[in-house]
């Protein structure tokens, strides 16, 4: 079972790693907001947030913390 927790009967995910991935995570491009480029990210992870929305989560080049929206994998 997912883990969760309800409130007013729906459910709400929580925004933890997932153990397994269903996004290929191997070759995500994203914005560096610092070095203002485009680059690929490194040491993703895949992400659920709060609202239930996916997004891949790692590091940039330079350290940076990137971050970026993905399709809901079905």
């Amino acid at each position: 079972m997912t883990k969760g927790f309800t409130r007013n009967g729906k459910f709400v995910p929580t925004g933890k790693t997932r153990s397994k991935s269903a996004l290929s995570t191997s070759d995500i491009i994203g914005y560096n907001v610092k070095l203002k480029k485009k680059e690929k990210i490194q040491n993703p992870k895949s992400v659920i947030l709060k609202n239930g929305r996916h997004a891949v989560k790692g590091v940039g080049s330079d350290g940076t913390v990137m971050f970026k929206f993905v399709k809901t994998p079905k």
